[in-house]
């Protein structure tokens, strides 16, 4: 159960010095997170998520048996 956070421990330092380098681009990566998050909650509020997935499954059905 620790496996995650250690992996996440020897990677923190590769990830900040790669951030770093892309910090120009970090506020737009903010932004189009945040309105990508806005609009998944519009559609768990109308319920369209659950509409979305059925289309899903109809019309890729080799996609519901992947697990």
């Amino acid at each position: 159960m620790t496996l995650p956070f250690v992996l996440a421990a020897g990677f923190a330092r590769p990830f900040l010095a790669w951030a770093g380098r892309k910090r120009k681009y970090l506020g737009y990566v903010e932004k189009s997170m945040g309105v990508m998050l806005i609009l998944f909650a519009i559609l768990i509020a109308t319920n369209t998520v659950n509409l979305i997935a059925a289309w899903m499954i109809r019309h890729f059905d080799w996609s519901a048996t992947l697990i």
